[in-house]
Protein backbone atom coordinates (compact mmCIF):
# COMPACT_ATOMS: atom_id res chain seq x y z
CA UNK A 1 0.00 0.00 0.00
CA UNK A 2 1.21 3.50 -0.62
CA UNK A 3 2.61 5.32 2.35
CA UNK A 4 -0.35 7.68 2.25
CA UNK A 5 -2.90 4.86 2.30
CA UNK A 6 -0.99 3.05 5.03
CA UNK A 7 -0.81 6.22 7.12
CA UNK A 8 -4.54 6.83 6.81
CA UNK A 9 -5.33 3.31 8.05
CA UNK A 10 -2.80 3.57 10.88
CA UNK A 11 -4.14 6.94 11.96
CA UNK A 12 -7.77 5.83 11.81
CA UNK A 13 -7.25 2.83 14.05
CA UNK A 14 -4.53 4.15 16.34
CA UNK A 15 -6.42 7.38 17.01
CA UNK A 16 -9.69 5.54 17.58
CA UNK A 17 -8.22 3.21 20.18
CA UNK A 18 -5.62 5.49 21.78
CA UNK A 19 -7.63 5.94 24.97
CA UNK A 20 -9.25 2.51 25.28
CA UNK A 21 -6.16 0.31 24.88
CA UNK A 22 -3.10 -0.08 27.06
CA UNK A 23 0.43 0.24 25.65
CA UNK A 24 0.76 -3.49 24.96
CA UNK A 25 -2.56 -3.61 23.10
CA UNK A 26 -1.65 -0.52 21.07
CA UNK A 27 1.61 -2.23 20.12
CA UNK A 28 -0.34 -5.30 19.01
CA UNK A 29 -2.69 -3.07 17.02
CA UNK A 30 0.30 -1.44 15.29
CA UNK A 31 1.63 -4.88 14.34
CA UNK A 32 -1.72 -5.76 12.79
CA UNK A 33 -2.12 -2.58 10.74
CA UNK A 34 1.53 -2.65 9.66
CA UNK A 35 1.50 -6.31 8.57
CA UNK A 36 1.41 -6.11 4.78
CA UNK A 37 0.71 -9.86 4.44
CA UNK A 38 -2.67 -9.87 6.16
CA UNK A 39 -5.82 -9.93 4.06
CA UNK A 40 -8.50 -7.35 4.70
CA UNK A 41 -10.57 -10.05 6.44
CA UNK A 42 -7.64 -11.04 8.67
CA UNK A 43 -7.02 -7.41 9.60
CA UNK A 44 -10.71 -6.98 10.44
CA UNK A 45 -10.87 -10.18 12.48
CA UNK A 46 -7.63 -9.54 14.37
CA UNK A 47 -8.55 -5.96 15.25
CA UNK A 48 -12.01 -7.09 16.34
CA UNK A 49 -10.52 -9.82 18.55
CA UNK A 50 -8.05 -7.35 20.04
CA UNK A 51 -10.89 -4.93 20.78
CA UNK A 52 -12.87 -7.68 22.48
CA UNK A 53 -9.84 -8.44 24.68
CA UNK A 54 -9.38 -4.74 25.37
CA UNK A 55 -12.89 -4.15 26.66
CA UNK A 56 -16.25 -2.58 25.94
CA UNK A 57 -14.88 0.87 25.08
CA UNK A 58 -12.72 -0.60 22.30
CA UNK A 59 -15.59 -2.77 21.04
CA UNK A 60 -17.78 0.33 20.91
CA UNK A 61 -15.12 2.23 18.92
CA UNK A 62 -14.68 -0.73 16.57
CA UNK A 63 -18.43 -0.84 15.94
CA UNK A 64 -18.42 2.91 15.25
CA UNK A 65 -15.65 2.49 12.67
CA UNK A 66 -17.56 -0.36 11.00
CA UNK A 67 -20.72 1.78 10.86
CA UNK A 68 -18.71 4.68 9.43
CA UNK A 69 -17.27 2.45 6.68
CA UNK A 70 -20.71 1.00 5.93
CA UNK A 71 -22.05 4.55 5.71
CA UNK A 72 -19.44 5.42 3.11
CA UNK A 73 -20.35 2.31 1.09
CA UNK A 74 -24.04 3.22 1.23
CA UNK A 75 -23.32 6.79 0.19
CA UNK A 76 -21.31 5.63 -2.82
CA UNK A 77 -23.96 3.07 -3.80
CA UNK A 78 -26.70 5.70 -3.67
CA UNK A 79 -24.54 8.07 -5.69
CA UNK A 80 -24.06 5.40 -8.36
CA UNK A 81 -27.78 4.56 -8.36
CA UNK A 82 -28.64 8.22 -8.99
CA UNK A 83 -26.58 8.40 -12.19
CA UNK A 84 -26.80 4.75 -13.24
CA UNK A 85 -29.11 5.52 -16.16
CA UNK A 86 -26.72 8.18 -17.43
CA UNK A 87 -23.60 5.98 -17.38
CA UNK A 88 -22.28 4.10 -20.38
CA UNK A 89 -21.97 0.33 -20.18
CA UNK A 90 -18.18 0.74 -19.89
CA UNK A 91 -18.63 3.05 -16.92
CA UNK A 92 -21.06 0.66 -15.24
CA UNK A 93 -18.65 -2.23 -15.78
CA UNK A 94 -15.80 -0.16 -14.34
CA UNK A 95 -17.84 0.75 -11.25
CA UNK A 96 -18.83 -2.90 -10.72
CA UNK A 97 -15.18 -3.94 -10.91
CA UNK A 98 -14.23 -1.27 -8.37
CA UNK A 99 -16.99 -2.44 -6.03
CA UNK A 100 -15.86 -6.07 -6.39
CA UNK A 101 -12.30 -5.11 -5.50
CA UNK A 102 -13.43 -3.16 -2.43
CA UNK A 103 -15.69 -6.03 -1.32
CA UNK A 104 -13.01 -8.72 -1.79
CA UNK A 105 -11.81 -9.45 1.74
CA UNK A 106 -9.43 -12.21 0.56
CA UNK A 107 -6.85 -9.72 -0.70
CA UNK A 108 -4.41 -7.52 1.19
CA UNK A 109 -4.79 -3.74 1.19
CA UNK A 110 -1.69 -3.60 -1.03
CA UNK A 111 -3.27 -5.97 -3.55
CA UNK A 112 -6.44 -3.89 -3.43
CA UNK A 113 -4.53 -0.74 -4.21
CA UNK A 114 -2.63 -2.46 -7.04
CA UNK A 115 -5.84 -3.79 -8.60
CA UNK A 116 -7.52 -0.39 -8.39
CA UNK A 117 -4.48 1.32 -9.86
CA UNK A 118 -4.33 -1.19 -12.72
CA UNK A 119 -8.04 -0.76 -13.41
CA UNK A 120 -7.70 3.03 -13.41
CA UNK A 121 -4.59 2.96 -15.61
CA UNK A 122 -6.39 0.80 -18.18
CA UNK A 123 -9.43 3.07 -18.34
CA UNK A 124 -9.72 5.09 -21.52
CA UNK A 125 -9.49 8.89 -21.35
CA UNK A 126 -13.15 9.05 -22.37
CA UNK A 127 -14.19 6.72 -19.55
CA UNK A 128 -12.14 8.70 -17.03
CA UNK A 129 -13.77 11.91 -18.22
CA UNK A 130 -17.25 10.39 -17.89
CA UNK A 131 -16.62 9.09 -14.38
CA UNK A 132 -15.06 12.38 -13.28
CA UNK A 133 -18.02 14.29 -14.71
CA UNK A 134 -20.42 12.21 -12.60
CA UNK A 135 -17.98 12.21 -9.66
CA UNK A 136 -18.00 8.41 -9.55
CA UNK A 137 -14.70 6.68 -8.68
CA UNK A 138 -12.96 9.96 -9.54
CA UNK A 139 -10.57 9.45 -6.60
CA UNK A 140 -8.86 6.76 -8.69
CA UNK A 141 -7.74 9.17 -11.40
Amino acid sequence: MSDNGQQIIRKLFLDAFSKSMNAEQKQELEKIVDNKNLTKQQIHDQIKALCEKSGSESVKKFDEIEKFIEGIKEHVSKKVEKVEGKLSSDALTFVKHVQQIYEDKTITPIQEEQKLKELANNASPLLKKELKFHDICSHLF
